[in-house]
Order: C-alpha cells, then structure tokens, then sequence
C-alpha cells in the first residue's frame, strides 16, 4: 500500500475522531420523570443523525482503500464524507448553545435531553469540535485529490 493511501485511511480515522469531539459542553439543572437532576454534559456530533453519517463514509473509505481498491470508490466515499461532514458543521453552527437556549433545542442536539420537562442552564461553553471537523474534512479532500490526480502505484 501506498502512502496517499495510507493518508487517506488515517484521514478517514481522524474524520470518524472529529465525531466524538465535543462542540458545546453545558452545565444545567432541572427536572426529569419528576426529580430534580443537576449535572453537566459535552454535546457532539456523535449524538446526532449527521454524526453517525460521517462515522458511516469514514468506515466507506477505509474499506474502499482496503478491499474495493478502486478509484471511484475513493472518491465517492471521500465526497460522502465531506459532504455529511458539512453538513454536521452547519447544523452544530446553526443551533447554538448559549445560557439562554431552550430545552427543545438541547433535546435536538442530544437525546439524553429528552425525557427532560424543565432545564435550567447555568453554564455553556464552546468546545474545540468544529475545528476537529474542519481540519477533517480539510485532510480528507487533500488526501482523496492526491490520490486523484496522481498515478496508481502497485
């Protein structure tokens, strides 16, 4: 195996990591099944639809390299990852989590939030998850177009 493919693969890793990277962490109190509960809790795109898509694609491209061993395979992958990739980004970024944000929210982006009736945030801050993301899918594009455009060593 060669080294783009070997990059891309660890690429691919790196996206599936990018995942678990929390975007928000958030302290709250409130009130679920009718007891008062407190604690904290990092919210990433592993709990959400757009998570499990990436996960998904990062798993597409390691088997593309590994077993397809096809191009098209690559690329395909790769472009699916990038894609789910943007489109988690935009979703984290366009539900913003503030000391003011609502529960229906917060049960939007995290299912452990669901059986909530009452929250209470008393703190919320940013986590270095979109960052992960971008330097993700920033890796995967790099990766899949040196693979692209250059010739196929055996």
């Amino acid at each position: 195996m060669n080294t783009r493919k070997l990059f891309l693969i660890l690429s691919a890793v790196l996206s599936g990591i990018s995942t678990l990277i929390p975007f928000y962490f958030v302290s709250c109190d409130g009130i679920s099944n009718g007891v008062e509960v407190s604690g904290e809790s990092a919210i990433s795109l592993i709990k959400t639809f757009s998570g499990i898509a990436i996960l998904i694609t990062a798993a597409a491209i390691i088997v593309s390299v590994l077993f397809i061993k096809q191009k098209p395979g690559y690329i395909i992958a790769s472009l699916l990852n990038v894609a789910c990739s943007v489109w988690g980004l935009l979703f984290m970024l366009n539900t913003p989590v503030d000391m003011n944000t609502p529960l229906e929210t917060l049960q939007k982006l995290d299912p452990s939030f669901s059986s909530m009736e009452a929250l209470g945030i008393t703190e919320a801050s940013t986590g270095p998850g979109m960052y992960f993301v971008i330097a993700a899918m920033i890796c995967v594009l790099v990766t899949m177009l040196l693979l692209f455009v250059y010739k196929e060593e055996e």
